[in-house]
C-alpha cells in the first residue's frame, strides 16, 4: 500500500464502512451490499425479523481496527462443537474482505488488514431458545506508522500560561 496519512486511511475505512448503510433497495454490481457481505439480513424483512439486529461496527485505536458484529442466534447453534467458532471466524473474514473491496473503490488503494488474534465472543442469554452476540476481532491496519511522534506545537498564550504555574498560579493570584 502506498504510504498514506493517517487521517487519509481512517476515513477510507469508515466510508467503507458506512456504505453497508446505504438506501435499502440500491444495489451494487447487481447485488446488495448485505448480500456482498453474506449477513443474515440480505433478504426482505420486517421490523420483528431478527435479523434487523445483525450487524457489524468498526472502532480505531492507533494503529488498530476493532471490527464488532452482533446478531441473535438459537441456543442450538451453540453447542455444535467447533461450529460456531468457525461460523464466527468465517462472518469476521467477510466482513474484513468487504471492507478491503469497499476501501478499493473508495480510494483507489489497497488496505491492508492482519489479524491479531482470535475472534473474542460474548453470548449472552435472551430466552430459553434465543441469544445474543456480540463478536470482536481486532486486526493491525497496514501503511500507519505509530512509532512516529508528529510534531506538535503550542500556543504561544497557552505555554505562557503553563510557565506561570497553569490553574495553580491563576488561583495563587486570587483569580478563583
Amino acid at each position: 500500500m502506498p504510504e498514506s496519512n493517517m487521517l487519509d486511511i481512517i476515513r477510507g475505512i469508515a466510508q467503507a464502512a458506512a456504505n453497508i448503510n446505504a438506501v435499502k433497495g440500491s444495489s451494487y454490481n447487481g447485488r446488495t451490499l448485505e448480500q456482498d457481505i453474506g449477513l443474515k439480513r440480505n433478504e426482505e424483512l420486517t421490523i420483528h425479523d431478527k435479523r434487523v439486529r445483525d450487524g457489524f461496527n468498526v472502532k480505531f485505536g492507533d494503529d488498530h481496527l476493532c471490527v464488532a458484529y452482533q446478531s441473535d442466534i438459537e441456543l442450538k447453534e451453540l453447542h455444535e462443537p467447533g461450529k460456531f467458532e468457525d461460523e464466527m471466524e468465517r462472518v469476521m473474514k467477510e466482513i474484513v474482505s468487504f471492507l478491503k473491496k469497499e476501501y478499493k473503490a473508495v480510494t483507489g488503494n489497497s488496505l491492508s488488514l492482519s489479524p491479531q488474534g482470535d475472534v473474542d465472543v460474548l453470548v449472552q442469554s435472551t430466552s430459553n431458545v434465543r441469544s445474543f452476540i456480540n463478536a470482536k476481532k481486532y486486526y493491525k491496519i497496514g501503511g500507519i506508522d505509530s512509532t512516529a511522534e508528529e510534531e506538535r506545537t503550542i500556543d504561544a498564550k497557552f505555554q505562557k500560561f503553563l510557565e506561570q504555574g497553569g490553574w495553580k498560579g491563576a488561583s495563587d493570584s486570587g483569580n478563583d
